[in-house]
């Protein structure tokens, strides 16, 4: 089977590559997850092939004349050639090219900024993934969750370590020796400042949280139209986003784990509203969830439970609940069995 590999991605770039490879190539750009194996190899290819190499020498004697005010000796034009009509047309549409590649350049880069610039880590609806940053910190990442970091300068001398999560994640830090800072940036005006520690991060529509295991966070919000508030966290604190308040709620955790647990698989539920469990199933497996009657919404699910998929799930809650759970392709119904 042909595989896309870094050889044949930098011959694509030199445009030394066969139609078959390019439709081989343009398949495999297809998977979001190969795009940015491909903007790293443009960005090799590129810097070791320069578009346009300065010849210095040159230069430097057209500016050594510009300044002594002398002309350079001109070779006598071909008779057959207009002196004059030639060579306008020759720099105009040199010119045009010019720019037009220029125009070129500038737009893909835009359009491609976040690809180039940011390294993204993705999951889909079900999928949980781990990581090792390159700082050797730990990211686990839940279902439909987003990790992005900067691909230039992440560990250059000083710089601070800043990630951009939206979803739900897992970190566990490694303390560098600068002690330099490790930042979670979330879509919620919120930011998440450690050196070194464990600690998993909720952001999502649903709510936003941070729930702190090990070490020690400083949390920065900025409300609209407020002053920004800091609050530091202590081992097994934790802190809830109330975006209608535009407040950070504190509250203490005996079993700081269990806001975790989903990487195993399991879902821990503490007097947890259906309403709330199925904003849980939509967010990780991407279901549209419907909840019939307004008395069942309200309804309340303690205890733990291990889940290999989503059905296990649905099905240990038609059990637990007495109730009917059905399933059409994206769509979940819970309802009354007198419906």
């Amino acid at each position: 089977m042909n595989q896309v590999t870094k050889a044949l991605l930098l011959d694509y770039h030199a445009g030394r590559v066969t139609s078959l490879q390019r439709k081989l190539i343009e398949d495999w750009l297809q998977d979001a997850h190969n795009r940015s194996t491909y903007y790293e190899t443009l960005i090799e290819w590129e810097t070791t092939h320069p578009q346009y190499v300065a010849d210095e020498t040159a230069g430097l004697d057209r500016f050594r004349r510009r300044l002594t005010g002398t002309q350079p000796t001109t070779s006598a034009v071909p008779q057959d050639e207009d002196p004059l009509v030639k060579p306008f047309f020759t720099r105009s549409w040199a010119s045009w090219l010019a720019a037009a590649s220029m125009s070129v350049v500038l737009l893909t880069s835009w359009l491609f900024r976040t690809s180039i610039l940011y390294k993204t880590y993705t999951t889909h609806s079900g999928q949980i993934q781990t990581l090792v940053l390159p700082d050797s910190s730990r990211v686990v990442l839940n279902a439909n969750s987003v990790l992005r970091l900067s691909r230039f300068g992440w560990l250059s001398l000083g710089a601070q370590r800043d990630v951009f999560l939206t979803g739900e994640a897992e970190f566990n830090v490694t303390h560098l020796r600068d002690h330099r800072r490790f930042v979670v940036h979330t879509d919620r005006q919120l930011d998440i400042e450690v050196i070194g520690t464990k600690f998993v991060v909720l952001s999502r529509q649903r709510a936003t949280r941070v729930v702190l295991i090990r070490g020690k966070v400083k949390l920065h919000y900025q409300p609209v139209q407020q002053a920004s508030k800091t609050l530091t966290m202590t081992p097994g604190q934790k802190v809830t986003l109330n975006e209608r308040k535009q407040a950070l709620e504190l509250t203490t955790s005996t079993r700081p784990n269990d806001f975790s647990v989903w990487k195993n698989r399991q879902y821990v539920f503490d007097d947890t509203p259906l309403t709330e469990i199925g904003q849980m199933i939509q967010d990780d497996f991407g279901l549209k969830v419907e909840i019939k009657e307004s008395s069942l919404a309200v309804r309340q699910v303690s205890g733990t439970y291990n889940v290999a998929n989503v059905d296990e799930l649905l099905s240990a809650l038609e059990e637990l609940l007495s109730i009917r759970v059905t399933r059409q392709r994206d769509r979940v119904t819970f309802s009354q069995h007198n419906n």
